[in-house]
């Protein structure tokens, strides 16, 4: 996954954000996250691999976020595009934007055992948020 310069200020620019300062984040194992700092604020764009797509929905990743947002999940707010949508597609990649969350990276092999633990916690009060929706309106993730 590689993304020049001029898709990343293409994605921005679907979101309505003009001459913004990119840093890589680091930490990802599947996806690209980058800090944009803007005269609007300060966010984080994702560029999702688009290798992992192929089995998932990006429509139904943003449902999901937004129904663990509304179920009181630490999961950010996003940010919609200019024409309303939850995504923006660049250069054939897809790109979401987020209010940016400070926060710390593990890695996979070193993450503390408390913060292990507070992440699969996070993860069952997600799972319990999904199945309480009535059926067809719980996001399905995988595509058909």
């Amino acid at each position: 996954m590689s993304t020049d310069e001029d898709s990343l200020s293409a994605a921005l620019s679907s979101f309505g954000i003009a001459d913004a300062i990119l840093e890589p984040l680091s930490g990802g194992l599947l996806n690209r996250v980058f800090r944009v700092e803007s005269s609007t604020g300060v966010f984080a764009l994702k560029e999702y691999d688009s290798d992992a797509l192929r089995f998932l929905d990006p429509q139904q990743v943003c449902d999901a976020q937004q129904v663990a947002r509304a179920h009181g999940l630490p999961a950010p707010t996003l940010l919609r595009t200019t024409d309303g949508g939850a995504f923006a597609t660049e250069g054939g990649n897809v790109f979401t934007l987020a209010e940016f969350i400070e926060g710390k990276t593990y890695s996979v092999d070193a993450m503390p055992e408390r913060a292990a633990y507070r992440s699969g916690v996070v993860l069952a009060r997600l799972q319990r948020a999904l199945a309480f929706l009535p059926p067809g309106d719980a996001p399905t993730l995988w595509s058909k």
